[in-house]
């Protein structure tokens, strides 16, 4: 088997059927050579290999227990095979059997977070370990689930605890692993029509009211990016949702493919303009009395920082709380002030979208400093607050949550 020279190479695990064949295939049509893995019988796998390459020089399937101690290095170096690796894709999964907790043996157990779990770990490890130091791009999506946010009780809850531990792998290894080029997302499905679904479970699905159930193959398109910092949006959150589900409640967002073609050179293209994610409500109390223009320059300072931040400009919804020094108490030096907190001290609490990193915030900060001070107010006497929320939790009017 020779190497191909003109495609890149994506590792696909659990690739022969349900959405990670979708995926193979997909894949393959968008010019890259793959090889997956399976655990179905042979005769299964070798018809997709054949279907897409009988000469198996862009595409090769691997019977592989992901679970192994020796499976990541293996799997990379039967990819690698096949020419440069510049993607892999945990799609692996099982579920355990149907049930309440009390009725999960622990060899079930051990085998949901072997497989949904410890596997993906251990390939982002070898991917890691492969990929630093070299330029190009590459990339890691690791298949998720509704379940890690709906937690399937009385089903699978084992199974959505794996994929909430996924998803939080996938957020901190996006972070971890954007230096150098190596760019992590995660698809979250919702209910998928596949082999992975009890069908006990398929029908408690439909008696919810869920809806229909989505073909695998809509977990394969390209899905929703929940936008959380910098340009790479998607690459910093980590966590991309499928649009095309039953039963999970996700704001609607671009289209985002979730590996890149490689005729785009692996950049991420939104197919549509979007709203950005970075959506902020800001609160500034003071002590009384404080005049209209002191307020304007307050608030126009912290709006400019904000929009330099990323949040766009229309973005503003802004409150000053003035109240009485009888309502409004606060220690004067705590934690390290020089100098005393006076009658202009000022509380700023931005409470925007989940997921800015502490790089973010460290910036907006400095530049709101300075912006403060060029309106003519001291720095030393403004304390910011930051929270976060979830967008399901904005309702901007008539009690829609146009985001869930």
């Amino acid at each position: 088997m020779s190497p191909s020279h003109t495609r890149p190479v994506a590792i696909v695990t659990g690739g022969s059927h349900g959405i990670g064949r979708c995926v193979v295939e997909r894949l393959h049509a968008g010019g890259h050579a793959v090889l997956f893995t399976h655990s179905s019988p042979d005769a299964e796998a070798a018809a997709l290999q054949a279907a897409l390459d009988p000469s198996a020089r862009s595409c090769r399937a691997l019977r592989l227990d992901v679970t192994a101690a020796d499976a990541a290095p293996r799997l990379f170096d039967a990819a690698e095979a096949l020419g440069p690796v510049a993607a892999l894709v945990n799609n692996a999964g099982v579920t355990g059997r149907l049930g309440p907790i009390e009725a999960l043996d622990d060899a079930d157990l051990e085998r949901i977070l072997a497989v949904n779990l410890a596997a993906p770990v251990r390939l982002c490890r070898e991917a890691a370990r492969r990929w630093r130091g070299r330029q190009a791009r590459s990339d890691i999506v690791n298949i998720s689930s509704v379940a890690a946010r709906t937690g399937s009780p009385g089903e699978y809850v084992a199974y959505a605890a794996s994929k909430a531990a996924l998803e939080a792998l996938t957020v901190g290894l996006a972070r971890e692993l954007a230096p150098h080029r190596i760019h992590v997302n995660a698809v979250a499905p919702g209910t998928i029509d596949t082999t992975i679904h009890h069908p006990r479970a398929r029908r408690r699905t439909r008696a919810r009211g869920a809806g229909r159930r989505a073909h695998p193959d809509a977990a394969s398109r390209p899905a929703g990016g929940s936008r959380r910092g910098g340009g790479l949006a998607a690459v910093r959150a980590g966590v991309l949702r499928d649009r095309q589900r039953a039963c999970g409640h996700r704001r609607p967002v671009a289209r985002r493919s979730a590996v890149p073609p490689p005729e785009h050179g692996g950049r991420m293209l939104p197919a549509s303009p979007t709203r950005s994610t970075a959506m902020s409500r800001v609160t500034a109390t003071v002590r009384k009395p404080k005049s209209a223009e002191f307020k304007t320059r307050l608030l126009d300072a912290v709006h400019a920082a904000l929009v330099a931040s990323g949040v766009p400009e229309t973005d503003r919804f802004q409150r000053v709380l003035e109240l009485e020094a009888a309502d409004f108490r606060y220690d004067p030096s705590y934690p390290d002030l020089s100098s005393p907190r006076g009658e202009d001290f000022v509380l700023i609490e931005i409470l925007w979208s989940a997921g800015r990193s502490v790089k973010v915030k460290k910036k907006l900060l400095a530049d709101l400093m300075q912006r403060l001070e060029a309106q003519g107010l001291d720095p030393e006497q403004v304390m910011v607050c930051f929270k976060e929320t979830t967008w399901e939790n904005w309702a901007f009017a008539g009690g829609r949550l146009i985001h869930a």
